[in-house]
């Protein structure tokens, strides 16, 4: 198991919840250099340079080789530390560095996910390295990256019209940071748009003198078109765009017919809506969430993952609603957009019966789509060297995806297991539901997908 590794703030290495010291600055220092650019070579003269900042000792090379050694001595022989083309590479799972987490969450969008990214920071980024000129200039431009994913979640929390609330921590922020227009700019949306205009004013003209006095320079275009709007009490909140597609499946199979079909219906109806049906586990998100990556470059003012529905006033906006697991059509007939700019497809248990809409019904997977499906999890080699064990482990899962993806996880976890003795143990089973439901509580899922086989 990798360690847990931080940046946002004191670098710190966690091992099964237990601080590693690194006590040595230097240590620090290039462990920073390497987290920074994890997954990616560093080369020795950049390394250097992060340790020794323009003053090297007489022999920089066999340092900077000692200081690797004293690394891998204080975190372990399991770090994926290797000399490569003339430096170093840290190989870490994304998982196990915060740097890694955060641009996955702002990359994700939501502001669930925003809210994340933001608290990861616990500080300074790099505290414990050397006060070096490349550390301060990394630092500050992983600040950058903080201060733009606080806007950003600003900016989603007043869709949501959360202005009451924002005042007193955008009030906050334009403490710490008196130069950054932007959060001006949202504190007078906040402001405003409590009713309390002449609070929104007296924010600009603040900033304004600010400006004066440091900058010898008057507010942005921006930020004085939006006081001539507070000025005139024409404000409207900023349309927050929310990209919340869940991650798309690296190891989709089959459902071509389906994915194109839907895809020219998308493009070229009137009415732009999707009505996939089917089973629980038959793969109706998975092709649902296939279909929507296809075609987000085509709706820029956002994707929408929805459980629940609402209505939905988009004007002239081209989103794309993905509500999962609806309940009955009328719950779907919220969402339909007035115009063919924005886009529905609804997946549910029920075939559901709306006008104009474009509707499919899924069923398992054919024995050879089952069988690509158990290659692609666990591996093609592997499965290849017992067909007929794949095949056989395919049919005892009904060639139902759901199922099909909790066998191949089992075996994914364990590969020196082979996939005839599992089938084996599946077909002796007394029952088969709780031997599939090895990874976590999904025996529930299968259940309800699939009456007692």
């Amino acid at each position: 198991m990798s360690p847990d590794f931080r940046i946002l703030g004191r670098i710190t290495v966690l091992e099964e919840g237990r601080e590693i010291p690194i006590g040595a600055p230097r240590l620090r220092t290039l462990l920073a250099a390497l987290l920074v650019n994890a997954n990616q070579t560093v080369s020795a003269a950049e390394l250097i340079q992060w340790l020794w900042d323009g003053e090297p000792p007489t022999q920089p090379l066999r340092a900077l080789h000692t200081a690797v050694s004293r690394l891998r001595g204080l975190i372990g022989p399991g770090l994926g530390l290797r000399h490569q083309a003339g430096g170093y590479r840290l190989e870490v799972p994304a998982g196990s560095l915060d740097l890694c987490r955060f641009r996955l969450l702002i990359e994700t969008g939501t502001t669930d996910a925003l809210t994340e990214a933001v608290r990861l920071w616990r500080g300074e980024p790099l505290t414990g390295a050397h006060d070096s000129a490349v550390v301060r200039d990394r630092r500050a431009v992983l600040q950058e990256e903080w201060l733009r994913a606080a806007e950003q979640l600003v900016d989603a929390r007043l869709a949501l019209r959360e202005y009451a609330e924002l005042v007193p921590e955008l009030t906050s922020l334009t403490r710490r940071y008196p130069l950054r227009e932007r959060f001006w700019a949202q504190l007078m949306l906040a402001l405003q748009s409590s009713s309390r205009q002449a609070e929104a004013l007296a924010a600009y003209e603040e900033l304004a003198a600010l400006l004066r006095d440091e900058l010898g320079i008057d507010p942005g275009e921006e930020i004085r078109r939006l006081h001539l709007a507070v000025l005139n009490g024409a404000v409207e909140a900023p349309w927050q765009v929310h990209r919340q597609l869940p991650a798309d499946i690296g190891d989709f199979v089959g459902r071509q017919d389906e994915v194109r079909a839907i895809v020219a219906h998308l493009t070229e109806a009137a009415v732009p809506v999707i009505t996939i049906s089917g089973p629980p586990g038959v793969g109706k998100t998975a092709l649902a969430v296939r279909v929507a990556h296809l075609l987000k470059d085509s709706y820029p003012d956002g994707q929408w993952f929805l459980r629940e529905a609402d209505a939905a006033p988009l004007a002239d906006k081209r989103v794309l609603i993905l509500l999962d697991d609806a309940v009955d059509s009328d719950q779907v007939r919220r969402l339909l957009p007035g115009s063919r700019n924005s886009a529905v497809l609804a997946t549910s248990r029920n075939e559901l019966a709306l006008d104009g809409a474009f509707g499919t019904t899924l069923a398992v997977l054919g024995l050879d789509e089952a069988v690509e499906l158990l290659r692609a999890v666990i591996g093609a080699d592997r499965a290849d060297q017992e067909p007929q064990a794949t095949a056989d482990l395919a049919a005892l899962c009904g060639c139902l995806p759901l199922a099909l993806r909790i066998a191949a996880g089992h075996l994914a976890l364990r590969p020196g297991e082979p996939i005839a003795a599992y089938a084996d143990h599946l077909r002796a089973s007394s029952n088969r539901l709780l031997a599939l439901a090895v990874l976590g509580d999904h025996d529930a899922a299968v259940e309800a997908a699939w009456t007692p086989w």
